[in-house]
């Protein structure tokens, strides 16, 4: 019998690792906003999961979701914004590292990542050959910016205007 919070969060971990351990796949299941505490997930794979909002409380991974590849602190500093191999952007409360958000619409390994000057948005780069704009606090894709021709390496916002300027293994700048 499931009396409160606390028991709620030790049965998510628990029903997570349990059926890890069967060895049952979990991808697609959908953890979103629940809490999680105290589970071992060293041996499993945590691919197309969805932890979005979820409460983790000493939880142990074997790694992150993918080779990280860029980070940036929101401007207040209370978000860390972190891109990786697997061409996903994760956003974290920076205090203790919750995941609050998942961008996904990258294609390829997401090279760099910024958050705008005001904290409302983030931009990202990746291998795919786009930039992609996104709103910071809820992931939602605003824009894919198309126009290299090769990787993109790098991406900056001009700190008082509404520009955004990114660069490519393609031997060019572009604004935005």
């Amino acid at each position: 019998m499931i009396e409160g919070p606390a028991q709620q969060g030790y049965g998510t971990g628990n029903c997570i690792k349990l059926l890890a351990d069967r060895q049952i796949d979990l991808s697609g299941y959908d953890f979103s906003q629940r809490p999680i505490w105290q589970t071992s997930l060293e041996d499993t794979s945590l691919q197309q999961l969805n932890f979005a909002q979820a409460t983790f409380r000493e939880p142990r991974f074997a790694h992150v979701f993918g080779i990280v590849l860029s980070l940036d602190y929101s401007p207040d500093g209370n978000c860390l914004a972190v891109g990786d191999s697997t061409g996903t952007m994760h956003i974290y409360r920076a205090s203790d590292l919750q995941l609050q958000v998942i961008c996904r619409g990258h294609t390829n390994r997401v090279m760099a990542v910024k958050g705008s000057p005001d904290g409302t948005r983030l931009a990202s780069v990746s291998m795919d050959q786009t930039a992609r704009l996104w709103r910071a606090n809820t992931g939602e894709a605003i824009a894919i910016l198309t126009g290299h021709h090769n990787i993109v390496m790098s991406v900056s916002w001009h700190p008082t205007e509404p520009l955004l300027a990114t660069g490519g293994d393609d031997y060019t700048v572009r604004l935005w």
